[in-house]
């Protein structure tokens, strides 16, 4: 059967007609689909103050325990370090139009923390990725993610091998790197077992580190040593709270004045009447 110009040109139109009619229905569904979503968001601006809207879309970052605590700071341009249980948060960027750019180490607010989270608590496994040697000298190379932002790393926990627990005095060379880059060393130190299956290095306080948005990059530790280390457990403190009086705690935080700014004698009245009024938040 042979086809004409005719007859093609009409199948043509027919399928161009036909696409423009299934764009054209999708095309209206959306339109329909966006016109609800467009007067559900008109009656909840309707509904709503700006306050509330803010209140809820900043639920997870502690919006209104911070609602409570940034008005009354003394000095303007300024707001509370702010920390979390995970990783931390912009924060400041939610008050807006009183901005308020310039962080106050006077003052840390916790949002959803637990007490623990303000005590030495385990952090990770290291994770063995390689092992050389033989009797007498062994190098290993460990890799930890933190995951969760730490205000300090604490101590690194050693479990030495059964082999290696019936010999006492055991010293062992522990270097650690910020990456396996090795870019950067955390710190170098020489560690003494004691001949104890379990023996620890607790990192000094001027030599404690920050772990902050790591996600997902690892520290790397370097052990050499007479004999095999069979795990690495590291320890930190989510929230160091060494230097913070806490003054206030409520539904879903609390609040800590670092200690130099409690000392009465040097407190400006602005500050003692800040931490009065903080102090009787409900």
């Amino acid at each position: 059967m042979v086809v004409g110009a005719g007859q093609r040109r009409l199948v043509a139109t027919a399928l161009v007609l036909l696409a423009i009619a299934l764009l054209g229905g999708l095309l209206l569904r959306s339109l329909i689909g966006a016109a609800g979503s467009l007067r559900r968001d008109l009656a909840r601006l309707a509904s709503t103050t700006a306050e509330q809207r803010r209140s809820e879309t900043y639920a997870h970052a502690g919006y209104d325990y911070l609602r409570k605590i940034v008005p009354l700071l003394p000095e303007p341009g300024w707001f509370p370090v702010t920390r979390y249980q995970d990783t931390n948060r912009p924060a400041h960027l939610f008050f807006l139009p009183e901005y308020r750019s310039r962080p106050d180490p006077r003052v840390l607010v916790g949002i959803g923390l637990e007490e623990k989270d303000t005590g030495e608590t385990a952090v990770a496994e290291a994770r063995l990725q390689q092992l050389t040697g033989s009797h007498g000298l062994y190098r290993s190379t460990w890799l930890f993610r933190t995951h969760f932002d730490y205000d300090a790393l604490t101590r690194l926990e050693f479990h030495s091998e059964p082999a290696a627990q019936s010999v006492s005095g055991h010293s062992y060379s522990v270097t650690l790197y910020e990456t396996p880059l090795k870019s950067e060393v955390l710190g170098r130190w020489k560690v003494a077992s004691g001949g104890a299956p379990v023996f620890s290095h607790r990192l000094p306080r001027s030599r404690r580190f920050a772990a902050y948005s790591r996600g997902a990059t690892d520290y790397e530790l370097h052990v050499t040593g007479p004999a095999r280390i069979g795990a690495i457990e590291v320890f930190g403190v989510k929230v160091d709270l060494t230097d913070y009086v806490l003054v206030h705690r409520g539904s879903g935080g609390f609040t800590a004045i670092r200690r130099d700014v409690l000392n009465k004698g040097a407190q400006p009245e602005r500050w003692r009447r800040f931490i009065a009024l903080v102090k009787s938040i409900r």
